[in-house]
C-alpha cells in the first residue's frame, strides 16, 4: 500500500508534464510586442528554435508542437512580431 502512495505523485507529475501548452487558448494569449519571457510563461520553452542576426537586428522563429496544434512565433529583437497556429492532421486508422 505504501508503494501506491509513493507512485501516485510520480504518475501525476508524468501526466502533467505530458500536457501540451500548444493550445488555441494559449495561442490567443500571445500578443504582438510581448517579450520572449512573457511568451515562455504562457507556452513554456519552444520545441524548435531557428535564429540569426544582422547587425543589431536579432530574429528567431520558435515553434511549439502539441497533440492538436502547432504554434509558431516570430521574434525580432526579443519581441513578438508575428504568430501562427496550425491544426495538426489526425491520422485515420
Amino acid at each position: 500500500m505504501r508503494a501506491v502512495w509513493l507512485l501516485a505523485p510520480l504518475l501525476a507529475f508524468a501526466l502533467l508534464a505530458g500536457c501540451s501548452r500548444a493550445t488555441q487558448d494559449n495561442y490567443n494569449k500571445v500578443e504582438s510586442g510581448m517579450s520572449q519571457d512573457e511568451v515562455y510563461a504562457i507556452l513554456g520553452k519552444p520545441d524548435e528554435v531557428n535564429s540569426g542576426s544582422i547587425g543589431s537586428l536579432t530574429a528567431s522563429s520558435e515553434t511549439w508542437f502539441g497533440s492538436d496544434h502547432t504554434i509558431s512565433v516570430k521574434f525580432a529583437n526579443g519581441e513578438v512580431k508575428m504568430k501562427s497556429i496550425t491544426a495538426n492532421q489526425k491520422e485515420e486508422k
